[in-house]
């Protein structure tokens, strides 16, 4: 039985009881087999609402429950921009009594601004503050800025992103555990 959800960089950890890892739910699953083990982890099928996409966003197929959220780009043919799905954790107790958590113990709802004082992460203070907590393996070169002639600070590689992008959505989410999210490219 699952009773912790560890958000990772390219997967989910479920993780039982004893502290076991039983089973690791990849993000780059199908759609459907990641929605029935989380909809069997978290004891129900979750609600799901079709977007149409837009300007800078594809299509989207998104399923939640209370505190979770899967979301289902529908890209194109031939094009991969990331991984299939993405998760959102807006809250730090999901389903029947599941804790989610960064590799950190981070929490959703936790204090977002101790914790970049935890990993020496800028903090702005203007609501979208974001930062990584845990970034997994290099998938590309890191980008180049020319106009500074540096390098950018964050690798090209799938990450743990936690941030406050959902509260002014619902005030009463403080910080946000989303994965997986590459720092280390350039996003609209």
């Amino acid at each position: 039985m699952v009773v912790h959800i560890t958000v990772r960089p390219e997967h989910l950890e479920l993780v039982n009881s004893t502290g076991f890892v039983v089973a690791e739910l990849s993000y780059d699953a199908e759609a459907n087999v990641f929605v029935d083990t989380l909809s069997e982890v978290l004891g129900g099928p979750p609600d799901i609402a079709e977007y149409p996409g837009g300007h800078e966003w594809f299509p989207t197929t998104r399923y939640a429950w209370p505190g979770a959220e899967i979301i289902d780009d529908h890209e194109p043919g031939g094009i991969s921009a990331d991984m299939n799905v993405s998760v959102r954790f807006t809250h730090p107790i999901v389903g029947n009594g599941i804790h989610v958590s960064t590799v950190q113990d981070f929490r959703p709802g936790d204090d977002l601004r101790a914790f970049a004082d935890e990993l020496g992460e800028q903090w702005h203070g203007n609501g979208y503050d974001e930062f990584p907590a845990e970034t997994g393996p290099v998938i590309g070169e890191r980008l180049y800025d020319s106009w500074t002639d540096t390098y950018w600070k964050y690798a090209n590689a799938n990450a743990v992103s936690v941030n406050q992008w959902a509260g002014s959505a619902n005030p009463t989410v403080t910080s946000v555990i989303f994965a997986p999210w590459n720092f280390g490219i350039g996003h609209v």
